[in-house]
């Protein structure tokens, strides 16, 4: 009878859970797909129509003087820096209430450290 160690079972088990994991997420994928097949193109085309706009034929000339391209980069960047503080903020929290009110970053890294 084939007889299996303890680290040949925790191999098989992980192997198993990295394929569950992999087809489950491959699963939610395939779903996700499937429901923006149905879904359509641009739901405010009927609202918006921006070809057809008045201000659409000028917008090139507008451009020179208002850099729109680095208006939405400078707009996108800050959405993701202030969504990076509100995490580290809460991270943060998580933390405090873990380990106590550590205020020093290298006493949370001592605290994690310790045994």
């Amino acid at each position: 009878m084939l007889q299996l160690t303890a680290s040949a079972l925790i191999g098989l088990l992980v192997a198993g859970l990295i394929s569950f994991l992999t087809n489950l997420t491959l699963t939610i994928i395939q779903i996700g797909l499937a429901v923006q097949a149905f879904l359509p193109t641009d739901v405010f085309y009927g609202i918006f129509d921006v070809v057809n706009e008045p201000l659409y034929s000028f917008m090139p000339y507008v451009n020179w003087f208002v850099p729109i391209d680095y208006a939405v980069l400078l707009v996108g960047t800050f959405v993701d820096v202030y969504a990076t503080y509100i995490m580290y903020k809460y991270f943060r929290k998580i933390l405090a209430s873990l380990f106590g009110n550590i205020s020093n970053p290298l006493g949370i890294v001592s605290a994690l450290m310790k045994e």
